[in-house]
Parts: C-alpha cells; sequence; structure tokens
C-alpha cells in the first residue's frame, strides 16, 4: 500500500523531473549480503578501468594541436587527465553534489532526505545535473579553442561527445562503487589518480626521482644537484610523500584511552578506546 504524504505538506517542483528519474538506467542494489572478496574484486575493476580511460585520448583533435592544461595544479584533486576521456574528471559530479546540497540546505527546494522517496529523486536529480554539467563543462573547453575545433565543426561536436560520454561513465562507476565496493567512486578515483601520479614521477625510468638518483649518483654528480631538481621530479618530492604518508598513518592509528568504572558492577574498571582523527 503506498504512504500517504502528510496533510498540507508542500510538494517540491523537483517531481516535476521524477518522470526522467525513473527512465534513467541506474545501478541495482544488491539483493544479498556483498562478500568482501566480491568488494575487492569491484573495486578493482572499476580502478582498472578508471586508469584505462585516463590513457584514451580524445578523438577529433587536430594532429599537432598542443592541447593547454588550464588545470594542471588541481588534475590530481579532480582524477583527471588532461586530452583523455577523463578530461572532465569527477568535476561535474562534486560541482552537481554540492549545488544540490546547497539548494536542499538553504530550502530552495523541499525535498526531505529522509524520506525514501525523495531521497530517491534528489539522487536521480543530482545525477541529471552532473551529466548536464559535464555537457556544460565540455562545451566551455570546445569553445576557448583547447583542442583546435569549436562547436560548429563536426571534430569539436565529436569531442563534446566523448567528454559527455566519459562523465556519464564516471558517474555509474561511481554508483558501481557505492554499492557493491569499498568507499564511493569519487573518493576511489582521486586516491586512485594520487597513486599513479606519484608513483610514475618516482619511478618513470625516463624521469623519475629513484631511477636518475641512482643513475647520477653512478655518474659521480654532486648529491645537492641530484637530491633537488628544479622542475622535474626529485628525492626531496620523494621524501616529503613518505613523511607525510607515514605522519598521517601514525595519526590515523592513534587512541585516547578515557578510563571507566562501573560502579553498579563492583567498581570494575576498564577503558574505552576514541580515535584521535
Amino acid at each position: 500500500m503506498k504512504a500517504m504524504e502528510p496533510m498540507g505538506a508542500p510538494r517540491s517542483k523537483l517531481y516535476a523531473l521524477e518522470p526522467l528519474v525513473n527512465r534513467m538506467p541506474e545501478v541495482s542494489v544488491p539483493k544479498r549480503h556483498v562478500t568482501f572478496k566480491e568488494k575487492f574484486m569491484w573495486t578493482g575493476i572499476v580502478l582498472i578501468l578508471f586508469f584505462i580511460m585516463t590513457q584514451i585520448p580524445l578523438y577529433g583533435i587536430p594532429s599537432g594541436q598542443e592541447v593547454s592544461d588550464f588545470f594542471g595544479q588541481l588534475r590530481f584533486v579532480l582524477a583527471s587527465h588532461a586530452g583523455t576521456l577523463m578530461e572532465l574528471g569527477i568535476g561535474p559530479i562534486v560541482t552537481a553534489g554540492i549545488i544540490m546540497q546547497l539548494l536542499v540546505g538553504s530550502k530552495l527546494i523541499g525535498l526531505n532526505l529522509t524520506d525514501h522517496r525523495d531521497r530517491a529523486l534528489f539522487t536521480g536529480v543530482q545525477k541529471v545535473l552532473a551529466i548536464g554539467m559535464g555537457i556544460f563543462e565540455g562545451a566551455m573547453f570546445v569553445l576557448s579553442g583547447r583542442y583546435g575545433v569549436g562547436l560548429g565543426d563536426p571534430a569539436g561536436i565529436f569531442i563534446l561527445i566523448q567528454l559527455a560520454l566519459g562523465v556519464v561513465i564516471v558517474i555509474y562507476l561511481d554508483e558501481l562503487v557505492s554499492k557493491y565496493g569499498f568507499g564511493s567512486g569519487v573518493s576511489l578515483f582521486i586516491a586512485g589518480g594520487v597513486a599513479m601520479t606519484v608513483f610514475w614521477q618516482a619511478l618513470n625510468p625516463w624521469q623519475g626521482a629513484i631511477p636518475n638518483f641512482v643513475g647520477s649518483m653512478l655518474a659521480g654528480e654532486r648529491i645537492g644537484d641530484v637530491f633537488f631538481r628544479p622542475g622535474l621530479p626529485n628525492m626531496m618530492g620523494v621524501v616529503a610523500t613518505l613523511v607525510v604518508f607515514l605522519t598521517v598513518v601514525y595519526a590515523e592509528s592513534m587512541r585516547i584511552e578515557i578510563p571507566l568504572a562501573y560502579g553498579r558492577f563492583g567498581g570494575i574498571r576498564g577503558r574505552y578506546p576514541i580515535r584521535f582523527l
């Protein structure tokens, strides 16, 4: 039996989008408990697909066109890769999520997130908005001349379609991880992008910090010149990364134990651990 809505409760105007939301494909909720092994498998599959997408170049960019990188310093945060299907990364998803949270928090849209139907509508509209943001951002990238073609050129339209398709794939990969993997896809993509960048800059056989350091030391170069390489991956960056990583792991493992005494049970004493972070 369908639950009745509270009398006098205003219905959100977003319900006009409910037919569209209901027609959108979605990753089904697991009907049984997902085992640790299955979660590990699905998380690994999604991560591999993410890495593959970061290596698939956009088709239609004129030969010899140098793709300028507007967001070079933010790539690891956006989990994006210039000139590939992951050009926009998680940007549209995060932007759509922020917009929807602000609209709900400021009561501009009347949705009760504790209600199952409202929550489903919120998630669906957020997905639609993320796709719209992907199309908008992709169009702005093409119009800026970043790829050497415009939206009036068939190649520009094809590039825009690829960018939008990349966003759609990321949305469903995020949904797949949320339901069948560990944590959220957004966090996984950020962590994967950071890990890939760190390993590549440290172990790249051509310009990697560690191979270059070993080769330069064997060649008898000064350790100061080898340790600090301005503008290139260097051992200083590797050491700093290790220090930050170990510090975070140590802080994460810290516990504060609060002493407790149970007077009703003869003064039994114990400790209650609280995580520091």
